[in-house]
């Protein structure tokens, strides 16, 4: 158990720095980051809240851990898929919505 929860310490911390970098590495300068970072960070931040939660609810279903580590895989492998697609090499663009523009 300490062997699992070691190893996803260390796949958590690497990929809170790789989110970190490319938000930098992808934005054309500081008022796209700003954007990218804020959206980036508040659906990470959201999810984060309702993660322990959620894994609670699985164990109470299942009676036993399993059912995260599947759980914890598919996040992964969905992350996995992700970053193919971030990794491109492009920047985001940001536009400023002003008002009446709706």
């Amino acid at each position: 158990m300490l062997f699992w929860a070691v190893l996803q310490g260390i796949g958590q911390g690497g990929l809170i720095a790789a989110a970190m970098s490319l938000i930098v590495l992808r934005s054309p300068d500081s008022h796209v980051a700003a954007h990218l970072s804020g959206m980036a960070q508040g659906v990470g931040y959201v999810l984060a809240a309702f993660g322990p939660l959620l894994v609670g609810l699985i164990r109470d279903w299942t009676g036993s851990f399993s059912g995260t580590a599947f759980l914890f895989v598919a996040l992964g492998l969905g992350v996995a898929i992700m970053g193919l697609g971030a990794g491109r090499a492009l920047h985001v663009g940001a536009r400023t919505v002003r008002e009446g523009e709706q």
